[in-house]
């Protein structure tokens, strides 16, 4: 079941659905991909693009997912903490660096 972002949809509200959503924009290799529909997530289906730049890196649009999840969906921790985990791997594959220093920037 797809959330049609442009009805009674919160991505602020931790609801399970939301999450189920929010995971969908998981791609397999574990990153977060700045795409369209990630920042229509995001924004709440306003018309801002929250990745101008077309070069943007996965690993920032990564970060503010985790960031998400550590905030928003607190609650459902047991729900996305392997995916969380798949994502912090990747960024430490493709950056070199502890992936928690990275996230810990990024909140900064």
């Amino acid at each position: 079941m797809k959330l049609d972002v442009n009805v009674d949809f919160d991505p602020k509200l931790a609801e399970i659905e939301v999450l189920y959503e929010f995971t969908s924009f998981q791609s397999f290799d574990g990153f977060f991909k700045p795409t369209a529909e990630l920042s229509k997530f995001l924004s709440k289906g306003k018309d801002k693009n929250l990745f101008r730049n077309k070069d943007q890196d996965s690993v920032w649009s990564t970060c503010i997912a985790l960031t998400y999840l550590e905030i928003v969906m607190k609650d459902f921790k047991v729900e996305w903490e392997l995916g969380y985990e798949k994502a912090q791997t990747a960024l430490s594959e493709s950056s070199g660096y502890d992936s928690s220093v990275i996230g810990k920037n990024a909140r900064n």
